[in-house]
């Protein structure tokens, strides 16, 4: 007979490799669209270790996330507000313990980040700073998937931000010419 810690478990470590994936896209939408499925795999993986602010969290990720890929700019930022009262109330009523409440704040923080789709370099800072809560959580309840997502999503979003020059444009301006005349005057 299989013990549910084994399905937890690979729900968990399927969520976490997906959530991988998600980070080494360029394009915010395609983030968000990735993260959708990883999601999924984490509710399940909630449920079956008993942290039900995980649970609830992962779904009103992926319901305003779903919602955001279809609207427009503008109708992202009334959702993102509107989410933040369901998350709060959600965790405040069916969460485990009070450190569910770092899972919504981590929520909270991915919310915002949808607001900044088109634009890679806030959406991974956000996206970061979200992280940060849900590594928390995830050492609290004993998820080592989500802890572990956590760990390599930050990295992810600091290399995927210098790989797509993002960050570097932020600081430096035009970076391929910078980087083409350092390399000029370096070599």
């Amino acid at each position: 007979m299989l013990h549910l810690e084994y399905f937890a478990e690979f729900f968990g470590w399927t969520a976490f490799f997906i959530g991988i994936l998600a980070f080494q896209f360029k394009v915010g939408k395609n983030i968000i669209l990735t993260q959708i499925p990883s999601n999924i795999f984490y509710v399940i993986h909630m449920l079956l270790i008993g942290a039900s602010a995980g649970a609830i969290t992962s779904l009103c990720l992926i319901f305003r996330n779903t919602l955001a890929i279809f609207l427009v700019q503008r109708q992202i930022k009334y959702l993102v507000f509107m989410m933040i009262p369901v998350v709060l109330s959600l965790v405040f009523l069916f969460g485990e313990s009070p450190y569910g409440f770092l899972c919504a704040f981590g929520n909270i923080l991915a919310g915002f980040s949808i607001i900044y789709r088109e634009r890679t370099l806030p959406l991974r800072g956000l996206q970061l700073l979200s992280q940060i809560f849900f590594l928390t959580y995830g050492i609290i309840v004993g998820s080592y998937p989500l802890a572990l997502m956590g760990l390599v999503s930050i990295s992810s979003n600091i290399l995927g931000a210098i790989r797509h020059e993002d960050l570097l444009s932020l600081i430096g301006g035009n970076t391929r010419r910078n980087i083409n005349i350092n390399r000029v005057l370096c070599c």
